[in-house]
């Protein structure tokens, strides 16, 4: 029954064929990791995925209990996020939240996540 299963999706985790093949964002990363600006701080819901697909410091959006992070994250003044909505970690900032603490405009949109940039 795991061989069936690990056949047809690839080994639980970040290989499976969701992630490792179908993801749009994630095959743009793998792609574009080169495009990310020197200088800047990357921030994600996902950073243990950034950093898995792409090698790049990631660091995990604040958590909603820690204001500490918050203000952290509001003090960077150059920074990405990269959203991946098949990543639901609810302790962490929800999009909504981090946009509306933090000006950031959409560079990428796909169909399971975007890339924001800090203006």
């Amino acid at each position: 029954e795991n061989h069936d299963g690990i056949k047809d999706a690839g080994v639980p985790g970040y290989t499976e064929d969701p992630w490792n093949k179908d993801s749009e964002i994630v095959n743009f990363l793998r792609k574009n990791a080169k495009y990310f600006q020197l200088g800047y701080s990357i921030y994600s819901n996902a950073d243990d995925a950034v950093y898995f697909f792409t090698g790049l410091a990631c660091n995990n959006l604040p958590h909603n209990l820690s204001e500490q992070e918050k203000k952290d994250f509001l003090a960077e003044k150059k920074c990405y996020l990269i959203w991946f909505d098949d990543s639901g970690n609810s302790e962490l900032l929800s999009l909504e939240e981090a946009l509306h603490i933090k000006n950031m405009a959409i560079l990428y949109q796909f169909s399971n996540g975007a890339i924001y940039i800090s203006q």
